[in-house]
């Protein structure tokens, strides 16, 4: 078991809302034991949110490979800066069942099913994020997108064909 988280904001790594005084969200801490993996620019600000040491946190960056689910599925790090600093894409490499297609990218708030994610928060840059959608834009095609919010009722999921 482990943690892995496509950005540092505090609705995604457990962390208090910014200008809070309360604390973490309740269990967040209990992850501590926990490996837990984030883009490296991410870092910071998820340890001021969760109260988790940077030494908690594995940074990862463009092209790592986080081997989790066996020698058979591959988690591939695509960098996604924009919506924050260090975002980061994972793309799940594996045969697991047709509906997956060419496996599965997890997007977080980069991308959404027909939108995009913000800016305008700490470590947000339009034309970063741009950059990264283009990116992803070549990436796998077949790949099924899980976003990091849904708000559809029930969620949906797509291919980048149709996103």
């Amino acid at each position: 078991v482990a943690g892995l988280y496509t950005h540092g904001h505090f609705d995604h790594v457990g962390g208090k809302f910014p200008g809070s005084s309360e604390g973490p969200v309740q269990g967040a801490l209990e992850l501590q034991d926990l490996p837990l993996y984030l883009g490296v620019r991410d870092i910071e600000a998820a340890e001021l949110q969760t109260q988790l040491a940077a030494s908690k946190w594995h940074p990862l960056k463009e092209g790592d490979k986080v081997q989790l689910l066996g020698d058979d599925v591959q988690i591939w790090v695509i960098d996604t800066p924009g919506h924050t600093l260090g975002g980061v894409t994972f793309w799940v490499e594996g045969h697991f069942h047709e509906a997956c297609g060419e496996g599965l990218m997890f997007t977080g708030d980069t991308l959404f099913l027909k939108n995009v994610g913000r800016t305008d928060l700490p470590g947000g840059d339009p034309t970063t994020l741009q950059r990264s959608l283009a990116r992803l834009s070549g990436a796998v095609d077949g790949a099924q997108i899980l976003p990091g919010h849904s708000y559809d009722s029930p969620p949906k999921r797509a291919d980048l064909a149709t996103v």
